[in-house]
């Protein structure tokens, strides 16, 4: 991204937290009548050592734009949708820990939103470690967007 970069940057890793943080980000960017950049962030598997290109049968890329497809798919059919179409909505997979490239991209950007924990972890942590290093080093102002949906338990 350039320095001219503004708008909102969202974090997308297809989990439950990144769809509801998304939705909220589509909300919110109507309201302020501002561009959304959706990142996704990939890295080869760890186990495959310095030579990925050994490994065949699995591209990187291509499940990286399957989630960049299902964020698509999220802003089409998710419940806020721009009146006269002018809203911008962009994604981009970006190769690189999920911290460094959400704090990267979102260097220009009026706003950071990233929800509360993503595909890794510990679903008891109030925050994941993407969502606090995020707060602890981007430029801009960070939202973690939690998603408070009530018990489905019945409970209370």
């Amino acid at each position: 991204m350039d320095e001219t970069t503004t708008g909102i940057v969202v974090g997308f890793d297809g989990s439950e937290e990144s769809i509801a943080a998304l939705r909220w980000t589509l909300d919110l960017a109507d309201r302020l009548d501002s561009t959304v950049q959706v990142v996704v962030a990939w890295r080869w598997p760890t186990s495959w050592g310095s030579h990925p290109s050994t490994h065949t049968g699995w591209s990187p890329e291509q499940d990286a734009e399957e989630i960049g497809r299902e964020a698509l798919a999220v802003v089409a059919d998710g419940p806020v949708r721009s009146v006269d179409g002018a809203r911008s909505v962009a994604v981009s997979a970006v190769h690189g820990p999920a911290a460094e490239v959400l704090v990267a991209a979102a260097e220009h950007a009026e706003l950071l939103v990233v929800g509360s924990r993503g595909r890794g972890g510990f679903r008891g942590m109030l925050l994941g470690s993407v969502s606090t290093a995020c707060v602890q080093y981007a430029t801009c102002p960070v939202i973690v967007f939690h998603d408070r949906r009530p018990a489905s338990d019945g409970g209370a």
